[in-house]
């Protein structure tokens, strides 16, 4: 058996795609014979989300699944297309969007195997 650290890029709209690369090293993970074993996990950003579902062992389709349906059809709303106000609310040092339907997303996918805190981890 390898032991493995993982180091997870950043990128929000590479979220999706790490989560699939997660799915994967799962799968190796619950083997009979498992070929590595992941020891640490580091990410940036997106990277960072995806390590702490990767630590927090939920299953990667189930976070998919619960990211799809939480954002599916409300993306434009959460995430509005650029426009001239948008950017002139940049160069003013304000948000495009809240985060806050992200950070309740992430609070009840968590709250699926009762992790909390980064100490729950």
């Amino acid at each position: 058996m390898q032991f493995v650290q993982l180091a997870i890029q950043g990128g929000g709209a590479k979220l999706i795609p790490l989560l699939a690369a997660c799915e994967a090293i799962q799968a190796l993970e619950a083997e009979d014979n498992p070929p590595i074993k992941i020891t640490r996990i580091a990410g940036t950003s997106a990277g960072a989300i995806a390590g702490c579902i990767f630590a927090a062992r939920i299953p990667m389709s189930t976070a998919r699944l619960h990211f799809r349906r939480s954002f599916e059809s409300r993306v434009s709303k959460y995430f509005p297309n650029p426009s001239y106000w948008n950017y002139y609310r940049l160069t003013r040092g304000q948000q495009l969007w809240s985060t806050d339907p992200l950070c309740q997303c992430l609070q009840d996918l968590f709250k699926l195997v009762d992790v909390v805190t980064f100490g729950d981890l």
